[in-house]
């Protein structure tokens, strides 16, 4: 929701941007932000093309997922196009497998909440240690 909010406020306060400027300072502004002692970050993907934008491991921005697999041979983004079409006003919770940014070689299972944005088609993800993360699912539900 904080994603979506920032975004909001973002657009809201720069009527007279160009659509390149508004996505140059979300992008900035989501990429700073840590949450849960630094483990928690935010990651946005454009949903048509499929292409990294923000990301705190530097690799995958500018990166395609569109054919990219977890450690268990799972495709990263396959749930999420489910997900918009049953929920796309609420968003929804993935599972998968993904390397941590200051474990960049290694995947940890995780479980993602994720949101479709429509303003820009992109998608905003939080992405948690699942064992962290089951925590907040928990109080949610």
């Amino acid at each position: 929701k904080e994603a979506s909010s920032i975004i909001g406020n973002v657009i809201q306060n720069n009527p007279n941007r160009s659509e390149k400027d508004i996505k140059k300072i979300i992008k900035e502004v989501l990429s700073a932000i840590r949450y849960n002692n630094g483990r928690g970050y935010y990651y946005v993907y454009d949903y048509k093309t499929k292409i990294m934008l923000v990301h705190p491991l530097k690799k995958y921005v500018g990166f395609n997922l569109k054919y990219l697999k977890d450690k268990k041979g799972n495709l990263i983004i396959k749930d999420d196009e489910k997900i918009f079409k049953e929920n796309s006003s609420k968003g929804g919770f993935i599972h998968l497998f993904f390397a941590k940014p200051d474990q960049p070689n290694k995947e940890f299972e995780k479980i993602n909440y994720i949101k479709y944005i429509e303003k820009f088609t992109n998608c905003i993800s939080k992405f948690q240690v699942s064992h962290i993360f089951k925590i907040f699912v928990h109080y949610f539900f």
